[in-house]
């Protein structure tokens, strides 16, 4: 489905589908998105983030970890 949608990804076994690049984060916030209340489960032994976050609000702050070329940041794009 990603593909159709020109979504650049790849499936990291046993169950992830992996998509980067700030390009690729907003295309699929805009074609495909996630619903009201999906939320990852922070409880689990390894999650990274301790509490349960909506995964919309995790997918919004990848996209605005993208920062241009120039400006302090996590990730560096080039401004088009």
């Amino acid at each position: 489905m990603l593909s159709d949608f020109n979504i650049e990804s790849r499936i990291q076994l046993p169950n992830e589908i992996v998509s980067v690049g700030k390009e690729n984060l907003l295309k699929f916030e805009k074609e495909i998105g996630f619903s009201p209340g999906v939320r990852i489960n922070g409880k689990r032994s390894n999650s990274i983030w301790k509490q349960s976050l909506e995964k919309r609000e995790i997918l919004r702050r990848a996209i605005a970890s993208y920062k241009p070329v120039g400006s302090n940041g996590v990730h560096r794009t080039s401004q088009t």
